[in-house]
């Protein structure tokens, strides 16, 4: 028998530690990466929608070698009114901007950020619910 270890991703990890900051802030409502989301049986009246990916980023060494990976993190707030929506808005906002998250993951301590504030998506109805989306770099 032959056993694998598989080791998380730079991203997922990162995900991970986001999720987590995000979920004690939040409760009893919560955080969901989309795939997690869309196989929720029942849907909660309130929630917020994460996902994280890489980004451009033009700071370079000599070498020509990224001297920092840059990252973006999208956080998409669902709630059944436009009020509920914009404190999700408002947690989200106080766990992330300007904040460094730290945690451990199997191998070694996870530290992503700082996180920097770029776009917003007004909160509007959508399709019987509230929604609005930020995006954040770091």
């Amino acid at each position: 028998m032959v056993l694998v270890t598989v080791i998380a991703s730079i991203e997922e990890q990162q995900a991970n530690l986001i999720l987590e900051h995000l979920n004690a802030a939040l409760a009893p409502d919560r955080a969901y990466e989309y795939d997690d989301y869309l196989q929720l049986k029942r849907k909660p009246q309130r929630c917020v929608l994460v996902d994280v990916g890489r980004r451009y980023t033009d700071e370079r060494r000599a070498s020509g070698e990224a001297s920092v990976k840059g990252g973006r993190v999208g956080t998409r707030y669902v709630a059944d009114t436009m009020k509920n929506a914009r404190n999700l808005r408002q947690v989200v906002t106080d766990v992330l901007e300007d904040k460094i998250l730290t945690g451990t993951s199997p191998l070694a301590a996870v530290e992503v950020g700082p996180f920097v504030f770029e776009t917003a998506d007004p909160i509007v109805p959508d399709e019987g619910v509230y929604s609005g989306a930020d995006a954040w770099t770091y």
